[in-house]
């Protein structure tokens, strides 16, 4: 096997930017070969989600079942399989020195210490260092983001936005916990944790920041794609929540065919800043994890600022009325109605076309000299 100088994994956490991130780094996955990075295909598209899965245990769930279709492989053929297509992947770079994997579920889905094991038993062998890159924002905003995220993508009922905290649930959001158990599975990474907010990231933008901290060769004026977290407006958000509830995007795991995208597109235009929430509710949950974010600080992130455990940084924007609530709707029903106009019109001449080659091919029979 192929052993490389330098391996970075990007951990996440989920909604930092890592589609961003995941997204630079796929469009430049040929360039970066020539320059001896590798971001394998093998792992994943763009996000290394096989990877993840190939870490996690028990039943499978949509989101396994999709990656092991991807990877065209069982769970428990994967090692094998991803250390052998790594492999050819490094043998198609020159001189490789550079090995970079990313994906949120990394942090989403490797919830206990022996699956952060089963990674560092994919990882170690490739690489004669590590680090480990993780991106932290406060609880109660990774809560808020999640629900707001889950309506905008359809979600038929969201949940709580700021959910009771099971065993599981409190894993996911124990920060402290969550890089003491990667210590623990990896003893001799470098983990870096960083702050979510602009006064922590290179020029204020996860993707020129993630990219820098994990060596990947970038021109200053390489334009990259900017993290976009952006969250719909209270209107929009208000609506799309009461259309997920009769008309939700997917069903049994697949698109609702009586959902037209044109309804995401149009909802699109109505981005807003500062989504709803109980500022009440966000300051208890957020203060449930005061003890953890100061072992947080003292063990890990001795720079985490003081506003990390403050109120969130979501302001709350005034409930919706109806009068906002209609202008969501017509805008919908607008975008609608014009992307009907416009297949009637493609179907339109598409019949017309059809008419006239009809027409020429009776002229061509009739033009056509007679079989003896």
């Amino acid at each position: 096997m192929t052993r490389v100088e330098h391996l970075v994994a990007h951990l996440g956490t989920e909604r930092t930017g890592s589609t961003a991130i995941q997204t630079a780094l796929s469009r430049r996955r040929d360039l970066l070969a020539s320059r001896g990075v590798l971001f394998p295909r093998a792992l994943g598209k763009s996000s290394h989600g096989i990877l993840a899965t190939a870490c996690m245990d028990g039943p499978l769930g949509e989101f396994e079942r999709a990656a092991l279709k991807d990877a065209g492989a069982e769970r428990e053929d994967l090692p094998t399989v991803l250390a052998e297509r790594i492999d050819a992947e490094l043998a198609q770079i020159a001189d490789p020195r550079l090995i970079v994997v990313s994906s949120e579920h990394l942090h989403s889905r490797l919830l206990n210490l022996e699956s952060k094991r089963r990674l560092a038993a994919h990882l170690t062998p490739l690489a004669e260092r590590l680090t480990l890159l993780v991106y932290l924002r406060p609880q109660a905003d990774l809560a808020a983001s999640i629900h707001h995220f889950r309506i905008k993508n359809g979600a038929p009922r969201p949940g709580e936005m700021f959910p009771d905290l099971d065993e599981r649930r409190w894993a996911y959001f124990d920060y402290c916990t969550m890089l003491d158990e990667y210590r623990e599975a990896f003893p001799a990474a470098r983990i870096v944790a960083v702050p979510f907010e602009r006064g922590s990231l290179a020029e204020g933008d996860v993707v020129r920041d993630a990219l820098g901290r994990a060596g990947v060769p970038c021109d200053a004026d390489d334009p990259l794609p900017r993290e976009n977290n952006a969250a719909l407006s209270a209107e929009a958000g208000l609506f799309a929540e009461r259309l997920n509830a009769m008309l939700p995007r997917r069903v049994g795991g697949a698109p609702n065919p009586r959902r037209d995208p044109v309804v995401e597109r149009a909802l699109a235009d109505f981005s807003g800043s500062a989504p709803r929430i109980d500022r009440a509710a966000a300051s208890a949950f957020q203060a449930r994890f005061a003890a953890s974010n100061a072992a947080l600080r003292e063990r890990w992130v001795p720079d985490l600022p003081s506003s990390f455990d403050a109120l969130p940084r979501s302001g709350q924007s005034p409930e919706p009325d109806e009068a906002a609530l209609m202008e969501v709707a017509a805008a919908v029903i607008g975008r609608l109605s014009a992307e009907l106009r416009r297949q009637r019109g493609l179907v339109a001449a598409a019949r017309a076309d059809a008419e006239e080659a009809r027409a020429e091919v009776e002229a061509a029979r009739e033009a056509a000299p007679e079989r003896p």
